[in-house]
């Protein structure tokens, strides 16, 4: 098998990953740093700082590296303000099987935390993938790493024809490579193990090692892939990291900036000594002992601290002036950061003027995740019919309802729905969806408030009020 060579990259006697695919796992590599806020490892040990940094002490590795993960954070406010309260997923024309087959994959899959790790994913990666599976007769979404996800498109465009996932496992002894290509209609499997000390390929391994049940080849049953991508947002066909362009040299710079008067404040907190040569003894030591300092002549400057005035207001400001580049390029208002000072009604009122900018960036990111959702739920219903024993419903489109996770201020809110309610512009039902998003409440409120208007008419009356309350 010393030539043996297959569709999928995998060749005897080599790396299991092409030059290609290395640059790829290497960039994610160097992303996830980046959102990990392990920006010393990246700019300073990685070489790609713009700075020069002193080191403290003769070992030359040690130096004051003070990092601010503005990135991760901003990364994990995008992630908020996008699925930081559940994405509504619903059937578009309100069938009833779609619905409870929307609820029972939602449940297998837990959807809330997979939409928000997928939303932290695309932020820093650009893309984050998806996959429908079969787990026990029951039909799943589950998250796969970008970094073992090698996608294929087709020419010219940037629609996904293939994808194959490579990643290692370690089995008994021996460290192996587990490839799992995705095509439409077809999933095939293998298994290579690796040479010791090794990413270069010995021979191909029975599929059996990697688990029960496994077959080379695996037909779907749908003319559908079973992996889907979720793009951050796209720049010509390619999904784009929110760390592209000047990021990451604003990021430096912010570091920087906190470094330095860091330094400048550990060296007036600890300054150096000037003193007479006659308070030194033949060794060059100062005549003290514990904290008593002998001096020959007390009319004498004896002693003094040598400090640097380092205009640190300056460097304050300068500081202040980098955060401020690197939160407008994300588009990130400070007030989502909590760096607003502002905490009175009247300012939460302008809140969401202020944050409009970000908002507007959030509802990018929808325009090209909703698609994406909306698909892998299309191939999970086709999944369920064919692979669910008694399961068959039709495959119908769904809708999506998104919050922005913001506060609702209910003053705010009680005002406007209170306004339109009684002009007989909004129904009791349509106020309470306003004030209450879960529809089970909104149910509740509806029955309480039927109730209640009973019980408050006289006896020969009731029964006059059934489904008033929640006329449209």
């Amino acid at each position: 098998m010393a030539n043996e060579s297959t569709s999928i990259g995998i060749r005897t006697g080599k790396p299991y990953l092409t030059d290609k695919e290395s640059a790829r796992v290497k960039q994610l590599a160097d992303l996830r740093l980046i959102f990990e806020g392990k920006h010393k490892e990246y700019f300073y040990r990685g070489n790609r700082s713009q700075h020069v940094y002193k080191a403290l002490g003769p070992n030359a590795s040690n130096v004051l590296y003070i990092t601010e993960n503005l990135p991760g954070r901003c990364t994990l406010k995008f992630a908020d303000l996008l699925f930081g309260e559940e994405l509504v997923v619903e059937p578009a024309d309100a069938d009833q099987q779609t619905a409870e087959a929307i609820a029972r994959i939602s449940q297998a899959s837990r959807l809330h935390p997979l939409l928000y790790n997928a939303a932290t994913v695309a932020s820093w990666a650009g893309k984050a993938y998806w996959q429908a599976v079969v787990r026990n007769g029951q039909v799943r979404l589950e998250s796969v790493a970008p970094e073992h996800v090698f996608p294929r498109y087709d020419l010219g465009s940037d629609r996904l024809v293939g994808a194959t996932i490579k990643f290692t496992v370690r089995i008994g002894d021996q460290q192996y490579v587990r490839v799992i290509d995705h095509a439409p209609g077809q999933i095939t499997n293998s298994l290579w193990l690796l040479k010791k000390n090794s990413l270069s390929v010995e021979s191909r391994a029975p599929l059996e090692l990697a688990g029960s049940g496994l077959t080379e080849i695996q037909p779907t049953g749908i003319d559908e892939l079973m992996i889907v991508e979720i793009c951050n947002y796209s720049t010509g066909g390619v999904g784009a990291s929110d760390y592209d362009g000047e990021c990451l040299t604003l990021v430096d710079e912010v570091n920087n900036r906190r470094s330095q008067i860091s330094r400048v404040l550990d060296k007036h907190a600890d300054p150096a000594v000037q003193a007479l040569e006659s308070l030194f003894d033949e060794h060059g030591n100062l005549k003290a002992s514990g904290r008593a300092l002998a001096v020959d002549d007390m009319s004498k400057d004896a002693m003094k601290y040598i400090t640097w005035q380092a205009q640190l207001a300056d460097a304050g400001t300068a500081l202040t002036d980098a955060r401020g580049a690197f939160l407008g390029h994300m588009e990130i208002a400070p007030e989502l950061l909590g760096r607003s000072a502002g905490t009175s009604a009247d300012s939460w009122k302008k809140f969401k003027l202020v944050v409009t900018q970000t908002l507007a960036r959030v509802n990018r990111k929808r325009i090209y995740m909703a698609p994406s959702i909306e698909d892998v739920f299309r191939i999970a219903f086709k999944l369920e019919n064919i692979h669910t024993p008694g399961v068959t419903y039709p495959v119908l489109p769904t809708t999506l309802t998104w919050s922005d996770g913001l506060p609702i201020d209910d003053e705010d809110m009680m005002g406007v729905v209170t306004g339109y309610y009684s002009s007989g512009l909004m129904s009791r039902k349509r106020a309470l969806t306003w004030m209450h998003s879960d529809k089970a409440i909104v149910e509740e409120e509806l029955e309480l408030i039927e109730a209640e208007a009973e019980a408050s008419l006289p006896t020969a009356l009731r029964g006059g009020m059934m489904g008033l309350a929640g006329n449209e």
